[in-house]
């Protein structure tokens, strides 16, 4: 929520066409190359989806005949194992998993009718994965080419409590024009990821280079060498050094030393300067730099302890951090009223399952 058209910038940047917005997603036009590319260049995608077919259905037969009406063994082989997930918004049918269910037993019996023999299903780590989005009565099954959710790079080594997602990290940075020319300080950085993504679009890294499975891979029109093509050219593109400099504190010897080794294992190390210091007691690195902070939410603290870290929070960035721009954000609106400076902009995000506030603080000269 709030990253699509963050994401719709990217989709144009690799050259899809077709561009269009929705709810949560940006459609485009198909196309194999692309869809190589976006699985490992998109940097606030969860998964890049194909559609396969579009029906209506109201009733368990209707879903079930409509998903026979698919040849399934055109598009992938006996022996790879698949699964079938459901996102459902929808009178007509109770569960999710009622819809995967009827979904899968249509597509085996399909491979019967087809081959005489089905293939296996395996829910925890499928080879294929098809996912089923329904409202109301309209029923689409996609090929989802990407398996696991793209938010896992590949390149974390080590992790904090309450890590931020990568795909969250890399759309918090392009949210505020960030594009690697600028200074830019994480201030509670903990195991370095929006150090990490930050890093990454600075050098115009891929940030999906590092990770080995993708569903699209066990497609029966998989293109080995298209993949290579489409992965050497992104290498090519990587610049060898950051224009600006990243900056990462935390009062975390733990967090450090996590955010060090994630930030090694990408070779970013000439790019990001790391520092065990409470965020209270820095000063803005350099003028005009571009603050991000991701503080606790409360859990774990007293009222009147999260009130007053939010207070010290804006009295540091008020004080120390002049001709700056700050984002923070968090999940706690009464604490951010605390923050105490002017908001130049507010927007909403999904850290997890908490829907966050995103705010921008531009800290002015006294």
């Amino acid at each position: 929520m709030g990253l699509e058209p963050v994401l719709a910038q990217e989709l144009e940047q690799i050259g899809a066409t077709g561009i269009e917005i929705l709810n949560r997603a940006v459609k485009v036009d198909y196309d194999k190359k692309l869809l190589y590319k976006a699985n490992l260049a998109l940097r606030t995608a969860l998964r890049i989806l194909v559609p396969i077919t579009t029906f209506t259905a109201q009733t368990d037969d209707q879903l079930y005949k409509g998903a026979m009406q698919v040849n399934w063994t055109e598009f992938f082989e006996l022996n790879k194992t698949f699964s079938v997930k459901a996102d459902i918004k929808t009178t007509y049918f109770k569960h999710s998993n009622f819809v995967s269910i009827r979904v899968k037993d249509a597509i085996v019996d399909r491979f019967r009718d087809e081959i005489k023999l089905r293939p296996n299903v395996d829910p925890k780590e499928p080879q294929i994965q098809f996912y089923v989005l329904m409202g109301q009565d309209k029923v689409t099954i996609y090929m989802d080419s990407s398996g696991e959710s793209l938010h896992k790079r590949g390149y974390k080594v080590r992790h904090t409590k309450a890590p931020v997602s990568e795909v969250l990290a890399a759309g918090m940075i392009l949210l505020t024009g960030w594009d690697g020319s600028q200074t830019l300080v994480d201030g509670m950085c903990g195991s370095g990821t929006i150090l990490c993504e930050a890093g990454m679009i600075a050098l115009n890294k891929a940030p999906n280079l590092k990770r080995r499975n993708f569903c699209f891979k066990n497609w029966k029109d998989f293109e080995p060498k298209l993949l290579k093509e489409v992965t050497d050219e992104l290498k090519t593109a990587e610049k060898e050094e950051s224009d600006g400099w990243i900056y990462g504190y935390d009062i975390s010897g733990n967090a450090i030393i996590s955010a060090s080794e994630n930030i090694t294992g990408l070779e970013l190390d000439d790019s990001v300067k790391l520092k065990k210091i409470d965020f209270i007691s820095t000063h803005a690195p350099k003028d005009h730099a571009i603050v991000i902070l991701n503080p606790p939410y409360g859990a774990r603290l007293q009222v009147d302890e999260i009130e007053n870290l939010y207070r010290e929070i804006g009295n540091t960035l008020k004080h120390k951090y002049k001709t700056c721009s700050a984002w923070i954000i968090s999940s706690n609106a009464e604490a951010m009223k605390h923050v105490g400076l002017k908001t130049n902009k507010k927007l909403h995000l999904m850290n997890g399952e908490l829907e966050c506030a995103y705010n921008r603080y531009d800290i002015l000269e006294d």
